[in-house]
């Protein structure tokens, strides 16, 4: 957050893992904060997500070596 409690983001991306924002003023474009137009920042923001849960899975998902003797 800056000096002013404005959050630091870029297009409602946080360098927080997980953290995201949706509908503040002058997120993307003047229509951020306007309910009929913050459709495009939250498709946007979807992509994010996927993309970050998708980078995230395969590591958790891979079965562990087999040890063979």
């Amino acid at each position: 957050m800056t000096r002013d409690g404005q959050v630091i983001h870029r297009r409602g991306v946080t360098e927080v893992p997980g953290l995201y924002f949706l509908g503040l003023s002058w997120q993307h474009t003047r229509g951020s904060a306007l309910l009929g137009f913050a459709h495009a920042d939250a498709a946007y923001l979807r992509g994010q997500i996927t993309a970050s849960a998708r980078a995230a899975q395969p590591a958790a998902t891979q079965p562990s070596p087999q040890l063979t003797a």
